[in-house]
């Protein structure tokens, strides 16, 4: 049986590498802890960006989408003529 902690991307997100990662955080975050956020990313293996923002959960911020357009256009050629 599957449990809930068989879900935490903890446990996996140090496995990702080589495959490139980017991991948005929100400054104002309602359901996690800045620490625990921290910790994620450090778990991550290199390739990765780490981008903060200052938004909360939903990363909804221009720039956050802005960020997120730029690295998935270099990773599998999207349209540079997209703009969120």
């Amino acid at each position: 049986m599957v449990g809930i902690s068989d879900l935490d991307a903890m446990r996996y997100i140090e496995h990702v590498a080589p495959t490139p990662v980017l991991l948005q955080f929100a400054e104002y975050e309602q359901y996690f802890k800045k620490e625990a956020a921290g910790r994620y990313a450090l778990a991550a293996r290199e390739p990765k960006q780490v981008r903060w923002y200052r938004t909360d959960h939903e990363l909804n911020d221009p720039q956050c989408l802005r960020d997120r357009l730029a690295w998935l256009t270099d990773r599998i050629g999207l349209s540079r003529g997209i703009e969120p």
